[in-house]
């Protein structure tokens, strides 16, 4: 009969081969969330739990890059992933939607977190076994998370690479300027999966100003004016304030600096 140090320690290497299978059977052209939704899966088995989530943060921001939850909604999932993320070790997280949760941020190198994880269960607390296992899946994680970074960055720059194409075939077959920015919307909101793309071009001495609307959204005039003023004022793309009759959507600007 086996010790429950032994135990233990086959549940730890059982956990670690599972986490190194998914991660293996990752090519570059899939998409990283399938990897992360079957590492929660296997950690909801482990620990016999009702929930998980493993949350991930985009490499240049801080914004979220992925969430995978199982048997939590994914809004309550972000918020838990978070309070996560300020634990350095396995620790009890703040909530009510089970007796037991466990939390840890996952880090590759400080100061700056990959993500946060959690597990939440009905049947038992969860016990320094429990916690020294929860700290070895992060550190399996942590490297699946710089595994997906690399994906992502691939499929970015080929897509980045076939906008170029796209656009020098514009400019190849371009009728007119109108026409020109007119089919680059079409292109913003293709290469975006955006509702609406919209371009405006400043006169150039007599010349009349060109503006391009495209897309799903019905924009006002007056909504297009406000927003070009604000845009007025960048000088990188970036995110920019949204008019109240867009209070629901995301706005990304970027200049035309010659």
């Amino acid at each position: 009969m086996q010790s429950s140090a032994e135990q233990e320690l086959k549940r730890q290497l059982g956990l670690i081969m599972a986490i190194d299978t998914i991660r293996d059977q990752i090519d570059d052209g899939d998409d990283p969330g399938q990897m992360f939704d079957a590492i929660a899966q296997v950690l909801r088995e482990t620990f016999e739990a009702e929930a998980c989530a493993i949350m991930t943060i985009s490499e240049l921001t801080d914004e979220i890059a992925s969430i995978a939850a199982l048997g939590v909604p994914q809004e309550q999932a972000i918020a838990l992933c978070k309070q996560a993320m300020t634990k350095e070790t396995p620790q009890t997280l703040a909530t009510s939607l089970w007796p037991h949760t466990l939390g840890v941020r996952i880090v590759l190198q400080e100061p700056m977190p990959l993500g946060g994880l959690f597990i939440g269960r009905e049947s038992e607390p969860f016990d320094d076994a429990d916690k020294q296992l929860l700290e070895i899946a992060e550190s399996q994680i942590d490297s699946a998370i710089l595994q997906a970074h690399r994906i992502w960055k691939l499929a970015n720059r080929n897509r980045e690479l076939e906008a170029i194409y796209k656009i020098d075939r514009l400019r190849d077959d371009v009728v007119d300027e109108y026409h020109l920015i007119y089919n680059f919307t079409n292109l913003l909101v293709e290469h975006f999966e955006a509702e609406a793309a919209i371009i405006n071009v400043k006169p150039y001495q007599d010349e009349h100003p060109l503006r391009a609307l495209t897309g799903t959204l019905n924009i006002e005039q007056s909504v297009q004016n406000a927003i070009f003023e604000m845009a007025d004022t960048i000088r990188i793309p970036q995110t920019i304030s949204i008019p109240e009759t867009l209070h629901n959507k995301q706005l990304l600007a970027a200049p035309f600096i010659v």
